[in-house]
């Protein structure tokens, strides 16, 4: 496991923000053009996103990019987001395996 080092980042807040939107976006597209589906469950991407990532150009993904309205969110599912926060902080993370595990035993009634 990797461990983070927080040094302090010459970029300004908005140019970090960008630069988030536009890696998730160009991910996005990328991944859709593979496996819409994966799209969807990886990245949370759905229509009318998805078509327009399809046929979408690196400018005009530039330009979502850096619009107020694109800001890339976490997504923790909401019954199984304590034990996976719980997992990070104790050094269990196993990525998105964990993640899938944890959200089906809750979804089942099962705790850990």
């Amino acid at each position: 496991m990797r461990d983070v080092v927080h040094e302090p980042v010459g970029a300004p807040l908005p140019e970090e923000i960008f630069q988030l939107n536009l890696s998730y976006l160009l991910l996005a597209q990328r991944l859709i053009a593979q496996d819409a589906r994966q799209a969807e469950i990886f990245l949370g991407v759905k229509e009318p996103l998805t078509s327009w990532l399809r046929g979408a150009t690196v400018s005009a993904i530039t330009a979502l990019a850096n619009s107020p309205v694109a800001v890339h969110a976490l997504r923790l599912p909401p019954k199984a987001a304590s034990s996976v926060l719980a997992a990070c902080n104790e050094a269990q993370w196993f990525g998105p395996v964990h993640v899938a595990i944890s959200a089906l035993e809750v979804s089942h009634g099962r705790s850990r």
